[in-house]
């Protein structure tokens, strides 16, 4: 059976919204389950936007768009009187229990430390092949001074190459690797957008996620 919940400031909303968070509409939004067992999230107001978060932690605005009871929803743009749940909270049948969204903060947890690790790995093999390319460039230039016919008679030439591959290896090595730089500044910002407490907002720790409990607010 399909089911319909208003999310806002209206008395039929599942989810209390606190009173500082009045930027949020009197019904701000719908969550709409269908037969199927399809969530389906739906703005309904055009002056204060609803967003859906993504895989990245990047929220995005939203009209209409599909999502499951674990995408994390935000009403009004960012700020203290903004609010931001998890869609699970609309059947959650305990309003004081945060068990659903800890369980899923482990496991994202989880996925959050092994793409650091993989790119703590990956990152670390670039860094060797980075310095491998001043050994390179110093072969290059060994190559041209004693290969290349000629090359011996003019020293001055064999300086300037010498300090022209030494100079332009491991510059186009970086660059080449400059991805890995930006792929870390991304998984810091997922970081720092999951990992928060489904009910302050408040960063936490990898301890308070393991033990599935926030100090701040006391949410667990």
């Amino acid at each position: 059976m399909a089911k319909e919940f208003i999310i806002g400031r209206t008395a039929e909303s599942p989810i209390q919204i606190p009173e500082q968070c009045d930027r949020v509409a009197l019904r701000h939004a719908r969550i709409l389950i269908d037969d199927n067992g399809q969530w389906i999230i739906e703005g309904l107001h055009d002056q204060v936007p609803t967003f859906a978060r993504d895989d990245n932690g990047q929220f995005c605005r939203v009209f209409r768009k599909v999502i499951d009871e674990n995408t994390v929803i935000r009403l009004g743009d960012e700020g203290y009187n903004s609010f931001t749940f998890m869609a699970h909270r609309v059947i959650e049948p305990d309003p004081k229990s945060y068990s659903y969204e800890f369980n899923r903060l482990r496991k994202e947890l989880q996925n959050q430390l092994e793409l650091e690790s993989r790119l703590e790995e990956k990152r670390s093999h670039n860094m060797f092949l980075v310095r491998v390319s001043s050994v390179v460039a110093c072969v290059l230039s060994f190559m041209v001074q004693y290969c290349v016919p000629g090359m011996k008679d003019h020293p001055e030439a064999n300086i300037n190459i010498t300090r022209g591959l030494m100079t332009a290896m491991p510059i186009l090595a970086g660059l080449y690797f400059k991805v890995d730089r930006r792929a870390m500044n991304t998984l810091k910002y997922r970081r720092q957008e999951v990992l928060k407490c489904p009910k302050c907002r408040r960063l936490l720790s990898e301890f308070d996620v393991k033990n599935m409990a926030c100090p701040h607010c006391k949410a667990m």
